[in-house]
Formats: structure tokens, C-alpha cells, sequence
């Protein structure tokens, strides 16, 4: 099932940024998550905070 990546970098303040990983039914897309995450950790993108809903994880990187 193809999904969508929506970035979100308003209010980006102090090299800061907000970005969203966005499906329907985030228990069904666990693993595209976590290659989410596995790429910024991979790139040394510093994660600052992670939250998660049943439709998105979000996170907010420097």
C-alpha cells in the first residue's frame, strides 16, 4: 500500500525542526516507521523528541 512522507519544517527556530510520518494506520506501517528513524540516526540527525499516534510519528530534529 503506498504512503506519503509529509514534512513539516514551520516554526523551524535554531535549527530545529518538526517532521511528521504520516499513514493510515500506523500499527499496519510499524516497520516504515522505524526505517524513518533508522535513516535520521543513520545520517546523525539529532533526534531532540519523538511522539506517536495511531495515524503518525512525529518527531522534532536539529
Amino acid at each position: 500500500m503506498p504512503y506519503q512522507v509529509l514534512v513539516f519544517l514551520g516554526g523551524a527556530v535554531d535549527n530545529i525542526a518538526k517532521e511528521s510520518f504520516v499513514v493510515v494506520d500506523m500499527r499496519s506501517h510499524a516497520k516504515d516507521a522505524s526505517l524513518m528513524l533508522k535513516f535520521l540516526t543513520d545520517e546523525k540527525i539529532n533526534i531532540q523528541m519523538i511522539t506517536k499516534s495511531d495515524t503518525k510519528i512525529s518527531d522534532v530534529i536539529e
